[in-house]
């Protein structure tokens, strides 16, 4: 039933129904294989023929201008290399996601200083700008780590990307979420008002963050303007604050939800809230470490 990368990537290409039949018979896919990814190919090309996606892309390319920012900062053969691996992943997450899932979750694996933040950042400006594979996002909240260094230090690297901060939201700039009001103020608008553009929400991985956020999420005013949002959320170093490290069930799969870690149990709060928004929520963790979770039992 998989289909590799490759072939995914090639069908998306595809520009006629001719085209995609030969690339079928190529690859000798199956049917139930051709199905699958006749999903994703028919649904770029009821997105191609949107105007409005046609506009927004002649307006600002989020994604165009991070990989001149990679060209600029980290060289040509680099920049290739991160932006084949970004598109591969933004392939994967949309043949992967089914309008029967309220939430789906994925995980991002590579070396320890290998470009993974790189990685992060540019899916999730692919996922804000979109294409004739999936629909753009709206909103995409960055897990940044458990000390403000580190949030700051991805504010840092979004503001060198150069992007229109009217085109695109980042907030919080310069203090964290805890102190910022003004911040959680127009949160909750962009929240409030679903035609209120695309932002980037940095935060720290602390529960009393977490909770402010979450006490947006769960405001009567918002829930209708949350059913038209899409969100992606992006955990970096998601081995770490954000696992349940009381292992909170017994061995018999039995769960103790008071024993649940307060991070984690903030960071499904936030998954729960996020299920009424328009389409399904990606929760997509970063790490170098993924066996951190076989230690822990």
């Amino acid at each position: 039933m998989e289909v590799s990368t490759r072939i995914q990537l090639q069908i998306q290409h595809c520009k006629d129904e001719t085209a995609f039949a030969d690339l079928c018979k190529k690859h000798d896919l199956s049917p139930e294989q051709i199905e699958m990814l006749r999903k994703t190919w028919v649904k770029k090309t009821k997105i191609s023929s949107s105007k409005v996606s046609q506009t927004v892309h002649k307006q600002f390319d989020i994604y165009e201008q991070y990989i001149r920012y990679l060209l600029k900062s980290m060289g040509e053969e680099t920049k290739d290399a991160i932006d084949t691996n970004i598109l591969t992943t933004w392939t994967r997450l949309n043949i992967r996601m089914t309008d029967k899932m309220d939430s789906n979750y994925g995980l991002v694996v590579g070396r320890i200083q290998c470009g993974k933040t790189a990685h992060m950042l540019g899916l999730g400006l692919k996922a804000l700008q979109g294409d004739e594979i999936g629909d753009g996002y709206d909103t995409v909240i960055i897990l940044s780590g458990t000390i403000e260094d580190l949030r700051l230090q991805t504010m840092e690297r979004l503001e060198e990307i150069g992007y229109l901060d009217e085109q695109i939201r980042c907030l919080p700039k310069q203090r964290d979420l805890t102190y910022d009001d003004d911040a959680l103020t127009e949160i909750r608008e962009h929240l409030r008002r679903p035609k209120s553009g695309k932002m980037v929400i940095v935060i720290k991985k602390n529960v009393d963050v977490l909770d402010r956020l979450n006490g947006i999420f769960s405001q009567k005013s918002i829930r209708h303007g949350l059913r038209k949002r899409k969100v992606m959320i992006i955990d970096d170093e998601c081995d770490y604050a954000s696992m349940d490290g009381n292992n909170a069930e017994d061995f018999d799969g039995t769960p103790k939800p008071h024993e649940i870690t307060a991070t984690n149990k903030a960071i499904r709060k936030m998954l729960i809230h996020l299920r009424k928004s328009l389409s399904p929520t990606w929760y997509i963790g970063y790490t170098a470490t993924p066996y951190a979770n076989v230690l822990m039992q």
